[in-house]
């Protein structure tokens, strides 16, 4: 079996499907203090503690917060106010916002900021006053003027033909083991290469579907969710026919549209004798634009790819 983003075709195969999900999480960390045991200590403490947090201040339009002498951070304050973590404004359980942005006025300003071990405080101008409270972590991940999150580290392999020689694989027991690290070995060959083989996978339509479910459920298109095809010409498709296809891009009409009409993997499954069907054609259009494409038409590839 063949795992591979979009952005090439893979030519054999009786079972495909297109499937996507997307997960994001991210969590303020908590913080802890211990107490001292005297008054002069706690005094002590005290001042050390306000010393070393961010400063935080109020502009025309934003907050400005100081994380040392060279970083800073900036937050509109209508973005603040969006992103109030308060019980009122944010289910502590379910996660979901309880706030309707549009009742928030276009121009409004914290009365005042202050830096708390905790996070920021900003006192809200309302008929009832409002307090949010921001933890430092969450402010830092979450920070966009300027980005102070870490990118990626995932490294990005463009390969050539040479990849067929040891080719990213992981094998069916491995995927679907419960510990799951198989199918962290998996993901992480997409991530790394866009593709992946399973190898040992059962010639049966149940055991792909069950493979392909490992990852997230299986998208709905105008072909359907899961389904198997053969070269009888039922479809006004090459893929139903044994003519070799040459590379290509597949799927492109899920993409461009809207982020949710994208497939986000497609799988591939010869069911059949592989002697009927022509050889297996991964190819990298990354590695083509990036190598060996003229620096003109690579740019062209990039605009349309953007």
């Amino acid at each position: 079996m063949l795992l591979r983003l979009n952005g090439g075709r893979v030519l054999s195969g009786k079972a495909r499907f297109s499937s996507g999900s997307i997960a994001r999480t991210a969590g303020p960390s908590s913080y802890a203090s211990a107490a001292e045991t005297s008054t002069s200590a706690a005094a002590r403490g005290s001042s050390v503690a306000s010393a070393s947090l961010p400063t935080s201040r109020i502009d025309e339009k934003k907050v400005v917060l100081g994380w040392d002498e060279t970083k800073y951070s900036r937050y509109h304050h209508i973005w603040l106010r969006d992103h109030c973590r308060c019980p009122e404004c944010f289910h502590p359980i379910t996660k979901q916002r309880l706030v309707n942005t549009f009742e928030i006025p276009p121009d409004i300003k914290p009365t005042r900021v202050q830096s708390n071990p905790e996070g920021l405080e900003v006192h809200w101008p309302s008929t009832q006053p409002h307090v949010s409270l921001y933890p430092w972590s969450w402010l830092r991940y979450n920070s966009y003027d300027p980005p102070l999150s870490q990118p990626s580290n995932t490294e990005k392999i463009l390969w050539g033909s040479k990849i067929l020689q040891d080719p990213p694989t992981v094998t069916y027991a491995e995927a679907m083991a419960e510990d799951n690290k198989g199918l962290f070995k998996w993901l992480s060959h997409v991530d790394k290469f866009g593709f992946c083989f399973i190898s040992g996978v059962p010639a049966t339509p149940e055991a792909t579907e069950e493979l392909s479910r490992r990852i997230g459920f299986i998208r709905e298109t105008q072909y359907g969710t899961f389904w198997d095809f053969t070269s009888d010409l039922a479809k006004g498709d090459t893929a139903y026919t044994t003519l070799a296809l040459s590379a290509h891009t597949d799927t492109t009409y899920f993409v461009g549209h809207s982020y949710h009409s994208r497939s986000g993997n497609v799988a591939y499954h010869a069911l059949a004798d592989r002697s009927m069907w022509p050889p297996t054609l991964p190819s990298s259009s990354a590695h083509w634009r990036h190598r060996r494409c003229h620096p003109a038409r690579g740019r062209l590839l990039r605009r349309l790819h953007s």
